[in-house]
């Protein structure tokens, strides 16, 4: 994976933690919320991939998707648990985000 595919999902990774919050809900299950996180750090790293050009060298492709939403999806979870989540940041957009009444449901 070349260096420049590494640090734009790295840094995309850091930063998704709000939008991902602006998606989920309070209300919804631990498992419901873990897979709405996992697609959306699946669909940005494929993007990434596509986007920094490194697809077009053939036999290259898979490889580099694969690394490309590894990291996306290491980088948004450590900057949620340690940064996010720590200065409440990520609970703030997604109470501002959801329905008045939504309460947490934990499966």
């Amino acid at each position: 994976m070349s260096e420049v595919l590494t640090t734009w999902a790295l840094v995309l990774g850091v930063l998704l933690p709000p939008v991902i919050a602006v998606v989920q809900r309070p209300s919804w299950s631990n498992r419901l919320r873990s897979v709405v996180t996992v697609l959306i750090c699946t669909a940005v790293g494929g993007m990434t991939a596509w986007l920094s050009g490194d697809l077009s060298l053939p036999g290259h492709s898979v490889e580099e998707i694969l690394g490309a939403i590894a990291v996306v999806i290491v980088a948004a979870q450590t900057a949620h648990r340690n940064f996010w989540k720590t200065t409440g940041i990520s609970d703030v957009i997604e109470q501002a985000t959801s329905p008045a009444s939504a309460a947490r449901y934990d499966e």
